[in-house]
């Protein structure tokens, strides 16, 4: 996780800045907090349901038409690209 990217996003929520400058080791109790903080924003699509757990990432659709499953999952994976490359994942 990038951790300027963290603080940005903890600015935005108007935080103190004493709270800004704790830090926090791997695994401490507020990790979980601070990580759904940072994944908060990534991109969603209705077709394709995003899951995402510590360092771990999946997408997942289903239909009947492989052309538009493969048009799904590549249209979110584009959007996911993108939102990575924005706040440095």
């Amino acid at each position: 996780m990038w951790h300027n990217g963290v603080i940005a996003k903890l600015m935005n929520y108007k935080l103190p800045d004493y709270l800004l400058k704790i830090g926090t080791p791997q695994g401490s109790s507020i990790s979980p907090t601070l990580y759904k903080i940072f994944n908060f924003g990534i991109p969603r699509n209705d077709e394709v349901l995003n899951c995402l757990f510590a360092d771990d990432s999946g997408i997942l659709t289903q239909d009947s038409n492989i052309k538009f499953i493969i048009k799904s999952l590549q249209s979110q994976l584009d959007s996911i690209e993108s939102w990575c490359i924005k706040w440095r994942d």
